[in-house]
């Protein structure tokens, strides 16, 4: 499924990729140099989920240079602008050699021509015949081009994930709400949350609702836009697409691509969005709104519901929250309807090599592979820098590392598939 998705979102959004007029040759990168053991002196590495500066990312690029001879320069843009730069550096013909693509800008760019093919090196790797790393996460990414059929032109370096709602269940248990069974008793839920202000009920500190929200505007359920901007598009809001998929996708019962805005079931999901928009439900910026900008307004306390990445991510909304409002209480809320689950799991983020990195045999040997070894370079990609990231507590008899406690820099994972 998730490949058939890449195959769709790349015929819905390959515009983006051809508008800029890019080409795999040419421009004025400045030449590579090797090492003494044959390898680049160095790698250029574009990513946008990765370790920031102030939480130790130059300990990482460093102990990388010390296991592998081979200096790691990290370019990290601004997440709101990241694509916007990755598409200037294609501009400039000088893009990194490897550089993070999520599942619209990947297959976009594949189909152009200007990712290396990495399928044949990945075939004949070991990693490959140790099967450390799941097969579907590398299938998923698997792409039919001009260039050729289940060409790999990236590397996962994280499941995709999905997200889920988080609902405020103090607010539930104040106004008498049973967790939702139905799209209507979601609705009813938010309704009743826009009236958590008036309410009388006490929290477990003894304060009224009513108290704690006196003057403060209450958001029954706030969203990262109304469309995301990478596939799944209808991510933040899935309790209101349903089953209206507003994306050019291949109905393999029609035999044909189909313009998901146009069919019946984006028709229901469009009314009930408008329903709740009119009834004051839905946070009124959804337009400027950023995944931050979420993230803040729900740890302010003032949000009841909350639609997000699932995963840790439950830990991480869950302490913060509770850091603005010790008697909060986090629910991630169930899918309603069994049968068709509203949790998608989006395609994999992939590490792609670029077709202007000199050396990509050698850069997804000494890099893409290295990083899902199994070992050092996977557990330097996933916990950090020991003694900065994380400190040992038990190690096996030939040293291997079987128990770590995190340190207040520990950052979240970047290989995980």
């Amino acid at each position: 499924m998730m490949k058939k998705l890449l195959r769709n979102t790349a015929f819905s959004v390959l515009m983006l990729v051809c508008l800029t007029g890019l080409s795999a040759c040419g421009g004025s990168r400045e030449h590579t140099a090797l090492n003494a053991d044959g390898n680049p002196e160095s790698i250029r590495f574009m990513v946008s989920t990765i370790i920031r500066p102030e939480n130790g990312q130059q300990q990482l690029c460093d102990k990388y240079e010390e296991n592998t001879g081979i200096k790691l320069i990290i370019e990290q843009p601004e997440h709101n602008q990241y694509y916007e730069k990755v598409g200037i550096t294609f501009a400039a013909e000088d893009p990194a050699d490897v550089i993070e693509l999520g599942s619209t800008y990947y297959p976009a760019y594949a189909a152009e021509g200007i990712l290396w093919d990495m399928t044949d090196a990945w075939d004949g790797s070991e990693l490959k015949a140790k099967g450390i790393v799941d097969e579907k996460y590398i299938d998923s990414l698997k792409y039919d081009s001009e260039y050729g059929t289940d060409r790999l032109y990236g590397f996962p370096n994280q499941r995709g994930n999905g997200t889920i709602t988080y609902v405020r269940k103090d607010w539930m248990d104040a106004l008498g709400i049973d967790t939702p069974k139905s799209y209507e008793d979601f609705f009813d839920m938010l309704t009743a949350f826009k009236g958590i202000g008036e309410c009388e009920a006490e929290d477990a500190n003894g304060i009224t609702f009513k108290e704690k929200y006196k003057n403060l505007t209450i958001y029954p359920l706030t969203a990262a836009g109304l469309i995301n901007t990478e596939s799944p598009y209808d991510i933040y809001l899935r309790e209101f697409y349903q089953d209206g998929r507003p994306e050019i996708y291949y109905d393999e019962d029609q035999g044909q691509y189909v313009d998901g805005v146009l069919e019946p079931e984006m028709n229901a999901a469009l009314h009930r969005i408008q329903e709740a928009w009119e009834a004051g439900l839905i946070d009124p910026q959804p337009i400027s709104n950023k995944t931050s900008t979420c993230r803040d307004k729900f740890y302010s306390g003032v949000v009841g519901c909350f639609n997000y990445w699932a995963g840790t991510w439950y830990k991480t909304l869950d302490k913060n929250l509770k850091m603005a409002d010790e008697t909060a209480v986090l629910l991630p809320l169930e899918s309603f309807d069994k049968e068709k689950a509203y949790y998608i799991e989006r395609p994999a983020t992939a590490d792609a090599i670029t077709n202007y990195c000199e050396y990509p045999e050698k850069v997804f040997e000494n890099f893409i592979l290295y990083i899902h070894d199994g070992g050092e370079g996977q557990l330097l990609f996933t916990r950090g820098v020991e003694g900065v990231h994380y400190e040992v507590t038990e190690r096996d008899e030939n040293g291997n590392v079987l128990k770590a406690k995190m340190l207040p820099l520990s950052f979240r994972p970047l290989c995980r598939a």
